[in-house]
C-alpha cells in the first residue's frame, strides 16, 4: 500500500522567524559592502581582514546557529508521512553550545577536525527528530567523512591549483604571460575539473549521511554505484552551465528522483519499503522559477511562502510503498 508524504508550512507564522534571519543578514552585507569601499590601501584592508571580518563570521555564525533549531522545529513539524506529523524536539541551549564547541575545535585544529564537528551535529539533529514517538538515530562516523573530503576535494584540488599557479599566474594575482584565449581555456579546464570531483563529493557526502541513518530497526540503504550516480550529477550540472543556470531546477529535480527512487529502508527480518517521487519535470520547472522570481521581485520577503509551495510540491508527490 503506498504512503504519501505531505508538507503544510504556515508561511505567515513562519515569516516573523524567517525575517528575525534575513534582516540581520541583509544588515551584515550592506555594512561588509560600505566598509569595503571605504578602504583605501592595502595596509587598511590587511587591518580590516584580521580585526573585523572574524568579527563578523562570529556574529552571523552565532545568529544562524541561535534560529537553526526554531527553523527545523517549524519545518520539521510542518512534514508527515500518512497523516501522521513528524516531530523534532531540538534545544537551542544544547545546539548552540554543541557548535561553539565544534568551531572552537575546527579553528585550532585548522580544520581537520571539522568532519568530526559535522558528525555530531547531524547525530544530535537527527536523534531530535521522530515519527510515531520513536527517534531517528544517526551512525556515521567522522573518520568516514574525513576519508571522504580529502579523497574528493582536497588531494585532488592540490594538483589542480599547482597547475593552475605554473601556467596562468594571474589568477593569483601575479604577472600574466597566458594570452586571453589560452587563459579563458586554462580557466575552462580547471572548472570542467573542479565540477566533475565536486559532482563526486556530493554523492559521496550525501550517501553516508543517509546510509547512516536508522528508524528503529530499520536502516537506510542507497541502491546506487558510484560512477553512474557521479556521471548523472555532472551531467546535471553542467547542463545548468551550458544554459546559465536556466535549467538548474530541472537539473535538481531529476537529481532528486534519481536518488529518491533508489532509497530503500529496511531490514534483514522484515519487509523492505522504498521511497519514489512522481512529479513532473515541466511542472516543477515552472513552480521553481515562478517562486524564485517572485522572491528577488519581493527583495527576498517572499521567501517563507515560496519554501512553503515548493517544500509541498517536493513531498507531495514522493511516496513510500513495499519495495
Amino acid at each position: 500500500m503506498r504512503r504519501e508524504f505531505d508538507f503544510r508550512l504556515e508561511a505567515g507564522r513562519f515569516f516573523p522567524l524567517f525575517m528575525a534571519l534575513f534582516i540581520p543578514w541583509v544588515i551584515v552585507e550592506m555594512l561588509v559592502v560600505m566598509l569595503s569601499r571605504r578602504i583605501e590601501t592595502v595596509t587598511e584592508s590587511a587591518v580590516t581582514s584580521v580585526l573585523l571580518w572574524p568579527l563578523v563570521v562570529l556574529a552571523v555564525f552565532l545568529l544562524t546557529v541561535l534560529l537553526y533549531i526554531p527553523i527545523l522545529r517549524r519545518l520539521i513539524r510542518a512534514v508527515s508521512l500518512d497523516g501522521e506529523a513528524f516531530a523534532f524536539e531540538g534545544s537551542i541551549g544544547r545546539f548552540t553550545g554543541l557548535n561553539l564547541l565544534g568551531l572552537f575545535l575546527t579553528v585550532i585544529t585548522l580544520g581537520i577536525y571539522g568532519p568530526w564537528y559535522l558528525t555530531r551535529v547531524c547525530r544530535y539533529l537527527a536523534g531530535e527528530v521522530s515519527y510515531k514517538e520513536r527517534a531517528l538515530h544517526f551512525t556515521g562516523k567522522g573518520g568516514r567523512l574525513f576519508v571522504i573530503i580529502l579523497l574528493t576535494i582536497v588531494l585532488p584540488m592540490i594538483p589542480l591549483v599547482v597547475v593552475q599557479a605554473r601556467l596562468d599566474p594571474s589568477a593569483f594575482g601575479a604577472h600574466a604571460y597566458l594570452n586571453p584565449f589560452q587563459s579563458f581555456m586554462l580557466q575552462l579546464l580547471v572548472q570542467l575539473v573542479f565540477w566533475s570531483v565536486f559532482a563526486a563529493y556530493v554523492y559521496s557526502v550525501y550517501r553516508w549521511f543517509f546510509t547512516n541513518l536508522r528508524y528503529g530497526l530499520r536502516s537506510v540503504f542507497w541502491t546506487t554505484q558510484f560512477w553512474p550516480s557521479v556521471s548523472t550529477i555532472w551531467i546535471q550540472i553542467f547542463v545548468s552551465a551550458v544554459t546559465l543556470g536556466v535549467y538548474l531546477p530541472a537539473a535538481y529535480i531529476k537529481l532528486y528522483r534519481y536518488f529518491v527512487g533508489r532509497t530503500v529502508v529496511g531490514n534483514e527480518s522484515g519487509p523492505a519499503v522504498r521511497l519514489g517521487f512522481r512529479g513532473r519535470t515541466g511542472k516543477g520547472f515552472g513552480l521553481l522559477w515562478g517562486q524564485l522570481l517572485l522572491t528577488v521581485i519581493t527583495l527576498g520577503f517572499y521567501t517563507p511562502w515560496a519554501i512553503a509551495k515548493a517544500g509541498r510540491w517536493f513531498l507531495s508527490n514522493t511516496y513510500v510503498e513495499p519495495s
